[in-house]
Parts: C-alpha cells; sequence; structure tokens
C-alpha cells in the first residue's frame, strides 16, 4: 500500500530529524523529548506490523486501523516541525501549508473518497414513494444499520433483522394483514437464501427488483407481493 510506505518514510525522517537536532532540546524540554521519540518508535512499529498483516486483510479493514492513528502522527509532525524551525514562524507555516497541499494532491491523484454513499438517493427515493408500506432491513450490525437510518426515517414501520430471525417476517402478525412489504438485503448476507426461505415459507409468493446496488451500501430491495 503506497499510503502506508509513505507514512512509515515519513515517520523514519521524523525521527531522524529529532535525534540529529540537538538544538532541538534546547527548544523544547526533556519530557516533551522524549515522550515524542518514544511515541514515534511506537507508531513505527505499530505501522510496521500492519505493513505486515495488511496482505492478509481487506483494504476496509487496514485502513482502519490507519486512521486511527492519523491524529496521532500529525500532531507529532507538528509539534517536531515546530521545534526545528520555532524561531522561524513563517517557515514553520510554509512547511505546514506545502505539506498540507502535497498530501491532500496525492490522496486525490491516487484515489476518489470512499464512503460517500453514491445512490443512495435511489434508496431514499424508494422509501418516499412506499412509505406506508411495511418495511424490512436484514443485515447484521448496527453500525451497518445506521447506513440505512434515513429509510428508517421514512417509512411509517421498519423491522430490524439478522439473517438469522428470517422466523420473524415469517411469524409477523402486521405483515400477515399486509400485501406487500419492502424487503431490502445486504448483498453480502447471502439474498438468494433469504429470499428463497421467505418465498417458500410465506404467503409472499411474488417478488420485483426495485433496486441492486453496488455501492457503498450495498443493498438489494425487494417489493414482496402475495
Amino acid at each position: 500500500m503506497p499510503f502506508i510506505s509513505i507514512v512509515v518514510v515519513v515517520l523514519l525522517c521524523a525521527i531522524f530529524i529529532l535525534i540529529k537536532r540537538k538544538k532541538s532540546r534546547e527548544r523544547i524540554n526533556k519530557f516533551t523529548f522524549n515522550m515524542m521519540f518514544m511515541l514515534g518508535v511506537a507508531l513505527v512499529l505499530y505501522i510496521g506490523i500492519i505493513v505486515l498483516i495488511s496482505p492478509e486483510l481487506e483494504y476496509f479493514h487496514t485502513l482502519r486501523y490507519i486512521m486511527s492513528v492519523l491524529p496521532i502522527i500529525t500532531i507529532l509532525l507538528l509539534v517536531l516541525i515546530d521545534s526545528c524551525f520555532g524561531m522561524h514562524k513563517k517557515i514553520s507555516e510554509g512547511i505546514l501549508i506545502f505539506l498540507t497541499i502535497i498530501i491532500s494532491i496525492y490522496g486525490l491523484i491516487i484515489s476518489e473518497p470512499s464512503f460517500l454513499y453514491k445512490g443512495y438517493n435511489n434508496y431514499l427515493k424508494i422509501a418516499t414513494e412506499n412509505k406506508h408500506v411495511k418495511f424490512v432491513y436484514v443485515g447484521d450490525t448496527v453500525f451497518n444499520h445506521i447506513q440505512s437510518m434515513q429509510e428508517f426515517c421514512i417509512y411509517d414501520e421498519s423491522l430490524i433483522l439478522n439473517e438469522n430471525e428470517i422466523d420473524y417476517i415469517l411469524n409477523d402478525e402486521k405483515l400477515k394483514n399486509e400485501d406487500e412489504f419492502i424487503l431490502s438485503i445486504k448483498k453480502y448476507k447471502g439474498v438468494d437464501e433469504i429470499l428463497e426461505k421467505i418465498v417458500s415459507q410465506s404467503e409472499f409468493k411474488n417478488y420485483e427488483l426495485l433496486l441492486d446496488d453496488n455501492g457503498d451500501v450495498g443493498c438489494k430491495i425487494f417489493r414482496m407481493m402475495r
């Protein structure tokens, strides 16, 4: 991962400069110097471990581990630059502005922003058009439920389940009195199996595919009918 490599290089350079510049001890007290040094070493070791295990992890999980330490890296870098060029405020500000611009341009060039939920307006459109119809959402974790919170707020009634709770659909008293309901299933939860179970074990034998989303939310939405 190029991003991780760059972070590691920046940290190594920062620690090298901090050690070599003996004058930095004159500008910051010994406690701050030692704290920065230990923090820098710990971050290098931490990121080094992530680099080693990242081939065994999905990109999202690797990114999650790296993003959590970026604020610490930023603070360390700011303190380091200030300690080296504290007597020249304009130089410090210029370096910080330059680094910010370079890192931002680099990020925009190699990748587009993630988790913008592109296409989520299609979910909201379906919800608005069917807000008086019962809504059933099949996901797995509370974190993923939050992604669809706007939908839950539009529908009059929502039933949130995981794939092991499909029997609730079969036995729900309110659904038994309905001619149709909207079913949203996370695509990685085995859509075909869930759909087959509902069709074979309930009175809702017919369905219409309303949305097949390959974006960040990643759901298939059906209109289930008797």
